[in-house]
């Protein structure tokens, strides 16, 4: 059986998981401003994995993930992927997106548009005949809210979850408003945009992943499915098919 090391390096968070097989084991999580050589080392324990695949969108740590396992292979345009990229410039595009893509076709669908919930919010969009046909990328709701804080005088930071009613009586109680609703309805519109242009009617899968899918799948009652390992399974079909290459 093939044993596989995943990372995704993500913004905030850095998560990995061993697959060995069909058998996926239990899911490291860490902060990723505190990643270092040592507790990425100790993901090689018991033994070494016989190939380590991983996405990074912090260039510093990517440099890290190599220095522990020099023969990693990093995730890109280049990767085989499964899938065509109907895009511009495609070594531009995120390792992570492409990862959800991937993600995508590892669960069968070719026509769909994943959506990850981290603190930017990325939607992609991939098309049965095009393959990856771009999307879009909006601050999360945290982003939001701290950026509010960091840009004025006197607003407080606050918790980026809408409250029960749209109407603020204090001013913390307008921000959560403005912050929460305001990501809700953003996602609702752009979600509503994409569909119409990317598949026009056409029959397609959405699918959201991320540390906020499951608040923003309850807001935005359309998601087909809510995917948590959908980005690690992005990397476990590249590596299945870097696996299987002479």
């Amino acid at each position: 059986m093939r044993d596989f090391l995943l990372i995704d390096v993500s913004n905030t968070f850095t998560k990995a998981v061993r697959v060995n097989g069909r058998k996926w084991g239990r899911l490291w999580k860490a902060p990723t401003a505190s990643l270092d050589a040592d507790s990425l080392a100790s993901l090689a324990r018991p033994h070494s994995p016989e190939l380590v695949v991983f996405c990074c969108v912090v260039p510093a740590m990517a440099d890290v993930v190599r220095m522990v396992f020099p023969s990693a292979v990093s995730m890109d345009h280049l990767s085989p992927l499964g899938f065509p990229l109907d895009y511009p410039e495609p070594a531009s595009i995120g390792a992570d997106r492409l990862a959800n893509t991937a993600g995508c076709l590892a669960l069968g669908l070719r026509s769909a548009i994943a959506v990850d919930f981290g603190t930017a919010i990325t939607f992609d969009a991939l098309h049965p005949k095009r393959g990856f046909v771009g999307g879009v990328i909006a601050p999360g709701s945290c982003l939001l809210a701290e950026a509010l804080h960091l840009k004025t005088a006197q607003l407080p930071l606050v918790d980026c979850r809408p409250p029960r009613h749209a109407l603020g009586r204090s001013t913390r109680q307008a921000i959560a408003s403005g912050v929460g609703f305001g990501a809700v309805g953003m996602v609702r519109e752009i979600l509503d945009r994409l569909r119409r242009e990317v598949f026009n009617g056409e029959p397609h899968t959405l699918i959201a992943t991320g540390g906020d899918a499951r608040f923003f799948a309850r807001q935005v009652a359309v998601f087909d499915r809510i995917d948590p390992r959908l980005t690690l399974r992005g990397l476990l079909h590249i590596a299945r098919q870097c696996g299987a290459l002479p």
